[in-house]
């Protein structure tokens, strides 16, 4: 039986989020519950009362989504972290189609990270490296020849 992880990184790999809104959910029950926003005055606002400057947020993590039949579809979601621990999102277009403020401010903010899922690298056996080194050792051999040929009829 399969372990459920409560890790965001591991939950939110783009193996398991196929959607804007299986990320958005999955994101919303990790704690990034605020839906932020760039208010005209070009800082991330939460819809109430708190403004945020980009030197005071962080962004945890971000997926792109690309649209299956038409590119106006393609998104991005940030996962953004305050200063004051609060946590929300940031949705945009992606592309040609994105906002122009909300892309100044995640221009302006210095610490983006990206978590990526890391798959554990499989052990190859005996049998396949040795695969690896007799093709290896076959195509040098097979240019060495090719080269000799070549190098025999241009003296000629």
């Amino acid at each position: 039986m399969k372990k459920k992880s409560h890790n965001l990184q591991t939950d939110t790999s783009s193996e398991k989020m196929t959607t804007l809104t299986s990320a958005t959910n999955n994101a919303a029950k990790k704690g990034y519950s605020l839906n932020f926003q760039i208010h005209d005055n070009g800082m991330l606002w939460d819809g109430d009362k708190l403004f945020y400057h980009p030197d005071e947020v962080n962004i945890s993590n971000f997926y792109r989504f690309e649209g299956e039949s038409d590119p106006a579809d393609s998104s991005i979601l940030y996962l953004l972290t305050a200063n004051d621990g609060n946590k929300g999102m940031l949705v945009d277009a992606y592309g040609v189609y994105n906002d122009a403020l909300l892309s100044d401010f995640v221009k302006q903010v210095s610490n983006i990270e990206k978590k990526k899922h890391h798959h554990k690298r499989r052990k190859r056996s005996v049998r396949e490296i040795a695969g690896f080194v007799s093709a290896a050792v076959l195509v040098g051999i097979g240019t060495y020849f090719a080269v000799k040929k070549y190098r025999s009829r241009k003296c000629v």
